[in-house]
């Protein structure tokens, strides 16, 4: 046998019969079929129903509305793909929405939404605020379980900037008094700065006076256990001399002051 002669076996044979026009065939035939899947996949998964569950302040509506803006959702296997991948991001309260499959044309959506800190009303609507201090919405509408805040100074307020507050201490207090308001479920409809920069939180008919914020999450803790014994009261709870050592709150009661009728009524019997 020749030196220059090469022995060729059956099976390296058969490799260069296929030669890369057949591995081009192979690889056109899998992407035709991955493209004859997709056709397929989106035919069936065609979106004919959207729930939402979750939702609290937000109307149902708003979510549908805001995730049709935010992605395409008219196939339910894209929306639960596209969300998982990248989380679809729709309102500004809210912090995620999970999608789920129901068969092939129902779509589940669990909305998860952040606590809005609370609201300012600014030009005669409510303007919401996040536990960072910055502005997200605004509403004419005033959320029952959102404390109202009063008595800060500021010009203009911009959605998504900080609310402008001059004095950066009372709005970091605010900020603290909101979120044990959330933490710890307390009953504060509004808080209020007075002239002298104490904070005063309305509760039904009380008025808890904190005066400064020293021991501010000690005294917020308190009023856990104080605010539900009081339920039916009328007066003020005054921290002023509350401590880490002296934990003491005074209640002084509000004064019933009869009217002109009341009085003639009296004088009359």
């Amino acid at each position: 046998m020749d030196k220059n002669e090469k022995i060729i076996t059956i099976n390296q044979a058969k490799k260069q019969q296929k030669g890369p026009g057949n591995k081009k065939k192979i690889i056109g035939c899998i992407a035709g079929l991955l493209f004859l899947l997709c056709i397929i996949l989106f035919a069936v998964f065609q979106t004919k129903k959207i729930v939402i569950k979750g939702n609290s302040h937000y109307t149902e509506g708003e979510i549908a509305a805001a995730l049709k803006d935010n992605t395409y959702t008219g196939n339910g296997l894209i929306l639960f793909l596209r969300n998982k991948i990248a989380p679809v991001k729709t309102l500004p309260f809210v912090d995620s929405v999970t999608i789920t499959l129901k068969g092939t044309d129902q779509v589940t959506v669990q909305v998860n939404e952040k606590k809005r800190a609370g609201c300012l009303n600014y030009n005669g609507k409510y303007v919401y605020f996040d536990k960072e201090g910055y502005a997200l919405e605004i509403y004419e509408k005033h959320y029952d379980d959102v404390p109202l805040v009063t008595g800060l100074n500021y010009k203009k307020i911009a959605l998504g900037e900080k609310i402008p507050e001059k004095k950066t201490a009372v709005f970091e207090q605010i900020l603290k008094i909101t979120m044990a308001i959330d933490k710890y479920d307390l009953p504060v409809s509004q808080i209020h700065f007075n002239a002298e920069g104490k904070a005063l939180l309305i509760s039904g008919d009380l008025t808890i006076n904190l005066w400064n914020s020293r021991e501010l999450d000690l005294k917020l803790t308190e009023l856990t256990g104080i605010l539900p014994k009081m339920k039916g009261k009328k007066g003020t709870i005054s921290m002023k001399y509350f401590t880490k050592d002296n934990p003491v709150a005074i209640f002084k009661k509000e004064k019933v002051v009869e009217s002109l009728t009341e009085k003639l009524y009296h004088v009359r019997r």
